[in-house]
């Protein structure tokens, strides 16, 4: 029965990782951001807007919050696939634990 369950589980756990496939990234906006921030801290445009708006305007302030919260995103898509990976290391080892005790007590 133990068998059974744990290799249920390692089967629930392949089929929903490849079903949710969580270590996707969202290259396409993530590069389109990192662009923009690169061109506004490039640029001496963004020292002259800051100049002439008084500084109530701070490009580089803005481009550093976009890419906070671009970096964010990623750290967390990254956190949750180590978790769905460590949860499937600890799954597969009980599962290979489990054969191995069924083996040692069926051949003794």
């Amino acid at each position: 029965v133990l068998l059974a369950a744990l290799g249920l589980a390692v089967l629930g756990l392949d089929a929903f990782s490849l079903y949710v496939s969580s270590g996707e990234l969202p290259l396409p906006e993530l590069q389109k951001q990192f662009d923009q921030a690169e061109y506004w801290l490039a640029t001496r445009w963004a020292n002259l807007i800051e100049v002439l708006t008084f500084r109530k305007v701070r490009p580089r302030q803005m481009v550093e919050e976009h890419l906070r919260a671009a970096l964010e995103t990623v750290a967390q898509t990254v956190n949750r696939a180590m978790w769905l990976w460590a949860l499937q290391l600890l799954v597969r080892l009980a599962l290979a634990l489990a054969l191995w005790a069924c083996w040692f007590l069926l051949a003794s």
